[in-house]
C-alpha cells in the first residue's frame, strides 16, 4: 500500500514539473477580436510557441505598445515588416522596400494608404489579416521585439490546423 502511494506521488510530481516546463515554452490563448479574420476566427483557441526567431508571415502574440494600452489584454497580428525595412501601403497593396508583397492570406485589400516608413532595428511592423478592421502598425507604428510573446503555431479549437 505504501509503495503504491509513493508511485502515485512520484507520477503527480513528475506531471507538475512537466507542466511547469511546458509553460516556459508554450501557452494557449483565446482570440478576443476579429482582426485576423479569415485566418483566425473570434474565440478560436491557439497554441503559442514562445519563440523569438520571428519571420515575415508569422502570426504573433504580443503586448500592445504603450499608446494602445486599453487593458491588460494581449493581441495577435501578422508580421509584415522586418527590422530595417521600409514599408508602405497604397492602392490596397503592401510594399516592402518598394516591392509588392505577395499576401495570399489576405482576403480584403486595405482601404487606406500608409506613407513609406522605416522600421527601426529590433522592431516589427504588424498588420491584422482583416486589414480594415484592425488596430495595428498602420495606426501605432512599429512594435519593439521585447513586446512579442511568441508565434502562433497551431489553431487548437474549433479545429486543429496550422495558421
Amino acid at each position: 500500500m505504501k509503495l503504491h502511494s509513493i508511485r502515485i506521488l512520484v507520477i503527480l510530481i513528475t506531471c507538475i514539473i512537466f507542466c511547469i516546463i511546458l509553460e516556459g515554452f508554450f501557452c494557449l490563448r483565446i482570440i478576443p477580436s476579429p482582426s485576423m479574420l479569415p485566418t483566425i476566427q473570434l474565440n478560436d483557441i491557439v497554441l503559442i510557441y514562445k519563440d523569438y526567431n520571428i519571420k515575415r508571415g508569422d502570426i504573433v502574440l504580443f503586448r500592445p505598445p504603450e499608446s494602445q494600452h486599453i487593458n491588460d489584454q494581449e493581441w495577435i497580428k501578422r508580421v509584415v515588416g522586418l527590422p530595417g525595412e521600409v514599408i508602405s501601403i497604397y492602392n490596397g497593396n503592401v510594399y516592402i522596400n518598394g516591392k509588392l508583397l505577395s499576401e495570399d492570406y489576405r482576403n480584403i485589400r486595405p482601404a487606406y494608404d500608409f506613407e513609406p516608413y522605416s522600421i527601426p532595428s529590433d522592431s516589427y511592423f504588424l498588420l491584422g489579416d482583416n486589414r480594415n478592421n484592425s488596430i495595428d502598425s498602420h495606426i501605432w507604428g512599429s512594435l519593439p521585439k521585447k513586446n512579442i510573446i511568441g508565434t502562433i503555431i497551431l489553431k487548437v479549437w474549433p479545429q486543429i490546423k496550422t495558421p
